[in-house]
């Protein structure tokens, strides 16, 4: 009931008549246990000009085998991205254009242009040419056959018997014997990302060519054409010394990249590739920036905005905006870091995860996009002229506890979907009133943040679970986001999940910290709180001090802390939330707390059994850190055990020390074991570059060689997340609530 639902993946706003929003195009997502895939489901909503608040919707479509679906800058066309013929050694794909008719324009095969092509995550991206002639993407180059001694000595031998040579085929430059040789790629579920480039396809002659010069040691991602359809923007990641996990991370030292290229030059020499295109020379855009990421030019292409954080370790940072004049290339700050808000309410500074693909107005100056403010997602109309921010703001239901995120900005339009802890992805159009702005020509320091006029208009209602039941005890649930003091006096907060209840009875609690531990709890819909509450399980969901969304300041009090601070923050919390309860005349059972958590959050809560052993009742953990000394030399990210351990030195060279590992012990649950009696069920993904899962196994043998009650499942494809399929994920959620409801 919970898992069919429909989630919206994406919405986009295809026709616009007289300044009216009369066409959207909304993409669902929906999870299928019976067949273990997550369909993707296509679905127009329209209304007539004369015909104002009645929206109709075209029968759903189940877009098969689909990829990724991308439309064109006019709407016309769609490039969908569908799995190839597999014929030859690497992956192949097809992008098949279509009309909104569904007519089929061209098919074009990557059959060995390349290997994978990166849709999404950190070095996705697919980009239209402005005259929606070629198409733009990131894509692994094919590798070189890399022959073991015994395949090169056979193909020697063919050479022998007098087989003709292949004039054209250069030799390779790989030596025999370098079957095995070991490839660096960017860690999690990157492990087929080893140096991806940018490819162009051409519609019209139905071919796939690299754009050429690309330097050999930046690996590339997140492009977009140039508006003049001169070449494409892209973010560049340095290769050496060592490719360190880009996955979660803000952070990493990043440049934008200018790549000329005319797919229209023919070849100057015979004999040469006449589908690669003209050589030119790559531009450095932003020398001076540690970081860069989700370049978006402006409808008017005159300008180029994207977003960089400061030069710090942490994984993700609070976000400056900056914009790129086009085509002089003169770099300004927008919005710049916040240290630290004015007060509790005041604005957090950026905290966007990115922007959307299309984020500007049709003005050119007046960006829109979702921002973390505290525990909700809020959508900003930031003036790039001044620096000064507008909330998005709608009714009194919404503001209360909705976080609000934008998918898609087009002239004065913007739409929105809205969830909240128990409701999701209601949507919703909003028209921006630019012509009621005051006129601000003042550079505004962004301490005070006004309200976007604007008018919101409900298109689609919230998704309901199929069972009614369910869905009623849903609407009956309690939300509410305590103010919690640290040790220090310091406020940071957490979620209260209370469920539909008889206030005679006693409730179990689920205490759950975060993973990171630089991210955040929100108020979005999140499917293993909605089935707790369910259940029965009040839930706590902990933004300790180190979260997101509070302010730089705020983030940076945790490296050095981790272990005790966050830890003392988790117990804060749950006092505070029984406090509440008991306020509201509703009972904990403190015999029946349990703790959950993963990565971060597994490494909290396997603390929190350790130091506080007779607190819990059950325990069950996602891949947790119980080890960092035994984890610095084996995760994709070793700067990130130094850099939560107050370790700010870490380079590749470093050698770790005695000392280095005393401190790194010192921090760790496995210090605690000794005093845990709590039972313990463990959830390996044995596929885990981040956290290696010889950290959760380690800690299960150890649990129980001293008579600790634990049970571990480990799950052979997986990664990090454990939400790789649908029926690992199931499976995942099922035997922790089956593990939170025994008795003894």
């Amino acid at each position: 009931a919970v898992a069919g639902s429909q989630f919206i993946a994406s919405a986009r706003i295809m026709r616009v008549e007289s300044e009216k929003v009369l066409e959207l195009d909304v993409q669902y997502s929906q999870k299928d246990p019976r067949t273990n895939s997550t369909m993707k489901i296509q679905q127009t909503m329209f209304k007539s000009g004369d015909r104002q608040g009645l929206w109709r919707k075209t029968s759903p479509v189940i877009l098969q085998k689909c990829l990724g679906a991308f439309k064109s800058p006019s709407g016309a066309l769609t490039a969908m991205v569908t799995p190839g013929d597999g014929k030859g050694d690497s992956p192949s794909f097809k992008i098949v254009i279509t009309t909104k008719e569904g007519e089929i324009v061209s098919t074009i095969s990557t059959e060995g242009k390349h290997s994978k092509i990166f849709l999404g995550g950190t070095f996705g991206g697919l980009s239209w040419s402005p005259n929606e002639k070629y198409i733009a993407y990131i894509a692994e180059p094919k590798a070189e056959k890399r022959p073991n001694y015994f395949e090169a000595s056979e193909e020697k031998k063919e050479k022998d018997k007098g087989e003709e040579k292949d004039t054209k085929k250069e030799d390779s430059k790989i030596s025999p014997g370098s079957s095995f040789e070991y490839r660096e790629a960017w860690g999690e579920i990157l492990t087929d990302a080893f140096s991806p480039k940018p490819f162009v396809a051409d519609i019209e002659k139905r071919t796939v060519v690299p754009i050429c010069d690309a330097p050999k040691t930046v690996s590339f991602g997140q492009l977009c054409w140039a508006p003049e359809g001169n070449g494409v923007v892209c973010v560049g990641w340095p290769e050496d010394p060592r490719r360190l996990g880009v996955t979660y991370y803000n952070t990493r030292k990043s440049a934008l990249y200018f790549a000329p290229f005319d797919v229209d030059t023919k070849a100057k020499e015979e004999g040469t590739d006449k589908e690669k295109g003209k050589p030119s020379n790559w531009e450095i855009l932003t020398p001076d920036d540690h970081s860069t990421s989700n370049p978006r030019f402006s409808p008017d292409g005159k300008q180029l905005a994207y977003l960089t954080t400061d030069n710090v370790w942490f994984h993700k940072a609070c976000s400056r905006l900056r914009v790129m004049s086009w085509p002089e290339r003169k770099v300004r700050t927008v919005v710049d870091v916040l240290r630290k808000p004015a007060d509790d309410k005041a604005f957090p500074g950026l905290w966007p995860y990115g922007l959307p693909e299309r984020p500007w107005l049709g003005d050119s100056h007046h960006l829109v996009f979702h921002s973390q403010w505290r525990t909700k997602w809020t959508p900003l109309c930031v003036d790039t002229r001044t620096g000064k921010i507008r909330r998005l703001i709608g009714s009194a239901a919404l503001e209360n506890i909705a976080s609000l995120l934008v998918t898609d900005v087009l002239g004065s339009s913007v739409l929105i979907k809205a969830c909240t802890p128990t409701t999701h992805h209601e949507l919703h159009l909003v028209e921006v009133l630019l012509k009621d702005l005051k006129e601000d020509s003042s550079e505004s320091k962004s301490a005070k943040v006004e309200v976007m006029p604007a008018t919101w208009e409900c298109v689609r209602p919230p998704t309901k679970l199929r069972d009614p039941g369910l869905q009623a005890q849903l609407d009956k649930c309690d939300i509410q986001v305590l103010e919690v003091k640290g040790d220090k006096k310091e406020k940071f907060e957490a979620i209260l999940l209370i469920p539909p209840c008889d206030k005679k009875k006693e409730f179990p609690l689920v205490l759950r910290p975060h993973g990171g531990p630089h991210s955040a709890f929100s108020t979005l819909f999140d499917w293993g709180n909605v089935m707790m509450l369910l259940r029965g399980f009040a839930v706590v969901c902990v933004n300790y001090r180190g979260s997101t969304g509070y302010g730089e300041e705020f983030l940076e009090s945790l490296p050095g802390k981790c272990g005790r601070q966050d830890v003392d923050d988790c117990i804060s919390s749950l006092e505070k939330a029984i406090s509440v309860c008991k306020t509201k005349g509703i009972t904990i059972n403190e015999k029946r707390i349990m703790v959950w958590g993963g990565s971060h959050g597994g490494f909290l809560v396997t603390h929190l059994i350790g130091q506080f052993p007779n607190r819990f009742f059950r325990c069950a953990t996602r891949n947790p850190v119980t080890n960092v000394a035994y984890m610095v030399t084996q995760t994709d990210i070793p700067d990130w055990c130094y850099v939560e351990g107050g370790m700010l030195d870490y380079s590749s060279k470093k050698i770790p020390t005695a000392s280095d590992y005393a401190k790194f012990y010192a921090m760790s649950p496995i210090s605690h074991a000794s005093k845990v009696c709590t039972p313990v069920l463990m959830l390996l993904g044995m596929k885990d570059l981040r956290v290696p899962p010889s950290q959760g196994l380690n800690y299960h043998r150890l649990l129980k060689s001293r008579g600790v009650r634990t049970k571990c499942l480990t799950y052979p494809e997986s990664t990090h997340s454990l939400s790789d399929s649908v029926r690992t994920e199931g499976d995942v959620w099922i035997n922790v609530l089956r593990w939170f409801e025994e008795t003894s």
